[in-house]
């Protein structure tokens, strides 16, 4: 499948090419673009077969260029998120209201006890002695929400002009950034990491009125690069200490490359061989109809409904797709694919990749809602872009942590306006009411 690997990696090669001549170094500011870059570069890495675990099909690949081609689609008929991201930047400011701070206060408050909690259960594993065991998180939402915090104290920080509130602001920036990183999964980290990078670039353009990038900040972003790579095996040596020594022997690398780089590998790739395996030897006779698609919106209603045991024991024995590598080595994720199969068998890879369009369009509407402030819209588009960043890892179509930390970031400017707008609506008929008494008198 060498040629075939060839012919991914070129075609993601040109897209990136082409779309940098656009829009410089804000190319990838699309979410549909984002999808169309990870599935070409995944698919062709994973073709490469770098790993003797792998065995890429015609079939699989067949799959990705569906994919791929949807992601296109979306890509080529809708209006480019950087252009609406350019006018949200424009008008970035910090918010200077009492009640905005308020509930974002209590939205920190819930994390930071979050975190707390899970920290006294043993069940941060960057706080434990134990750094590969599995975690029952307490609150996890809550827990979550250190993420969306964190990437707003880090904008009003490099927005500020005192240097009191400077200080201040990056010192919870780093406090919530600690919180989300003891958990030592990679994920959330990366979702910080790019609503930082999305401002810088973003202040870039402003600043220089270029899009493209000189030789000094090209090689800025090279080291950012190797610094996620660090970051990977960094992470990843930690939470893997205790369950075996090397990780090139564990995944059965055929090549001899930095184990930064395998992590990176494994991560993007190793997904499509669970799919490979499920859609060449599973066969769904039950499908679930949406019920892994729309899971936390189910889970939710059925916890609600008390129907939480029914509805969890139904799934578990109508679903039959499973990721055949997750014992031996132990990667257990299949990319959306697996689930999408499980829903709905084969029509699963064209209903999903057609929910993912649809969610880009959802975000386009929400950067153009004039109610929401842009410190609202950056922070909710840095979340949204983690759902097809991660697309080929796992189901993120509706992501239940990602969802939440959009809803709430959305909800404290939505609550900020309405009392906001009903305190003054209020003063307004006291001022009115006082003018007519002494009219009267």
């Amino acid at each position: 499948m060498f040629f075939v690997a060839f012919i991914w990696i070129i075609v993601f090669i040109l897209i990136c090419y082409n779309w940098y001549q656009d829009d410089g170094v804000l190319f990838f500011l699309d979410l549909n673009r984002i999808g169309m870059m990870i599935w070409s570069l995944g698919t062709g890495l994973y073709d490469f077969a770098l790993s003797d675990l792998y065995h890429p099909s015609l079939l699989i690949n067949a799959v990705s260029l569906i994919v791929f081609v949807i992601f296109w689609f979306f890509a080529s008929n809708s209006r480019k998120d950087v252009s609406l991201l350019k006018e949200c930047f424009g008008e970035l400011k910090i918010p200077n209201n009492i009640i905005y701070w308020f509930f974002l206060a209590l939205i920190a408050i819930l994390a930071f006890f979050a975190f707390k909690a899970n920290a006294d259960a043993g069940q941060l594993r960057g706080l434990s002695n134990n750094a590969g065991m599995k975690v029952d998180f307490k609150g996890g939402y809550f827990y979550r929400l250190s993420v969306p915090i964190a990437i707003c104290f880090y904008l009003v920080g490099r927005m500020a002009k005192q240097k009191l509130a400077i200080i201040f602001s990056l010192l919870l920036f780093v406090a919530f950034l600690y919180f989300t990183a003891c958990d030592l999964s990679r994920g959330p980290i990366v979702w910080i990491l790019t609503g930082c990078l999305l401002f810088e670039l973003l202040l870039y353009v402003k600043r220089t009125g270029k899009t493209k990038v000189s030789g000094k900040t090209f090689l800025l972003l090279v080291g950012v690069f190797v610094a996620v790579v660090f970051a990977f095996d960094y992470f990843g040596s930690i939470r893997t200490a205790t369950l075996f020594s090397s990780v090139s022997s564990q995944y059965k690398m055929n090549v001899d490359v930095p184990d930064g780089f395998t992590w990176l590998y494994i991560y993007i790739s190793s997904p499509l061989e669970n799919a490979r395996y499920a859609l060449d030897n599973i066969v769904v006779k039950t499908p679930t109809f949406g019920a892994h698609l729309f899971y936390p919106f189910i889970k939710l209603f059925s916890n609600f409904l008390g129907f939480d045991t029914t509805f969890s024991s139904w799934l578990g024995s109508s679903t039959v797709v499973y990721s055949y590598m997750a014992t031996d080595p132990g990667l257990t994720v299949g990319s959306f694919l697996m689930d999408a199969f499980q829903d709905f068998s084969i029509l699963g890879i064209v209903i999903y990749p057609l929910f993912y369009g649809l969610v880009s369009l959802l975000v386009k509407a929400m950067l153009n809602w004039q109610r929401l402030s842009s410190l609202t819209k950056l922070i909710t588009y840095s979340l949204a872009i983690q759902g097809p960043l991660w697309s080929i890892f796992d189901d993120t179509v509706f992501s239940g942590p990602l969802w939440v930390c959009a809803f709430a970031v959305i909800a404290i400017d939505l609550l900020t306006t309405f009392f906001t707008t009903r305190t003054r609506g209020n003063e307004k008929n006291e001022t009115e009411s006082r003018l007519y008494i002494e009219e009267r008198g």
